[in-house]
Order: C-alpha cells, then sequence, then structure tokens
C-alpha cells in the first residue's frame, strides 16, 4: 500500500470498526483486522519483485498507525508472510 492510503484509510477504518462495535454494546466484542506484513528480509525481497506497492511493516510498525487512530495492538498471531492482529480500542 502507498504511504497516503496507509495513514489516511487505516484510520478511517479503524474509526468505522470502533464505531460499529461500540453499536453492538457486547461485552467483549473483539475485532480482528486484516493481517500485518512481515517487515523481515524475505518478505522484503519477495515484495521487491512484485509491482505492487507494499510496506511491510510488522506489528512494531503498525503499532503506531493503529495507536494514531485510538487502538492498541493486544493480540499477534504469526501467519504466512504476515501476522494477524487483535486490536481494540485505547
Amino acid at each position: 500500500m502507498a504511504e497516503d492510503f496507509t495513514f489516511a484509510n487505516v484510520r478511517r477504518a479503524l474509526h468505522g470498526i470502533a464505531r460499529y462495535v461500540t453499536s453492538q454494546k457486547a461485552a467483549g466484542a473483539r475485532v480482528i483486522v486484516g493481517s500485518v506484513t512481515i517487515a523481515d528480509d524475505l518478505r522484503r525481497r519477495m515484495i521487491a519483485q512484485t509491482q505492487f506497492k507494499l510496506h511491510p511493516r510488522g506489528v512494531a510498525g503498525f503499532a503506531p498507525l493503529a495507536a494514531a487512530a485510538g487502538f492498541r495492538v493486544v493480540k499477534a498471531a504469526p501467519a504466512f508472510l504476515s501476522e494477524q492482529v487483535l486490536l481494540r480500542p485505547v
């Protein structure tokens, strides 16, 4: 993803998800938000061979984006070349 898409749309998506979860008033509601591209050397080399504009951040790079939108990463589970994250409102 391009930088402008990531910052603007991740923030917008997280706020929308938070509004939905809040509207459900379900105790202990959880939302898993996609996957975060792992930022290791293998993934970076793979991305360099494609035409996709991805920015591998890993959870460490994604957490500040989530925090800026009012969320925190409470759990990260490894997957193939990515990590699945569970976010909760701060």
